[in-house]
């Protein structure tokens, strides 16, 4: 089953020209200063698959086929980040496993 990822509602953050700071529930500032960092951040501001992110990545920066395994890998450490500091929420998308 596919999942989507999606900032939580209840996460502050502000975006500056140095980058998106967010305040994790723990306390914790990070901080997001790579064009890259910042894509996916807005990417998931929607609930979208880790498929669609890596899309849409692909596309925006103009990269090649040859890049997309790293591509991949990138984006599977970037959210498994994210959720170590518990500020995004992945979901089942029940309606992907209603077409399969």
């Amino acid at each position: 089953m596919s999942k989507l990822y999606q900032i939580k509602e209840e996460i502050f953050y502000d975006e500056n020209l140095e980058g998106i700071y967010l305040l994790t529930p723990s306390g914790n500032t990070l901080i997001l200063d790579d064009v890259v960092a910042k894509y996916i951040w807005s990417t998931i501001s929607n609930k979208a698959s880790h498929e669609h992110i890596v899309n849409e990545l692909m596309g925006a920066f103009n990269l090649d086929q040859s890049m997309l395994d790293e591509v991949k890998k990138d984006v599977t450490e970037f959210l498994s980040e994210l959720e170590i500091h518990d500020v995004i929420g992945i979901y089942d998308d029940v309606e992907a496993k209603q077409f399969h």
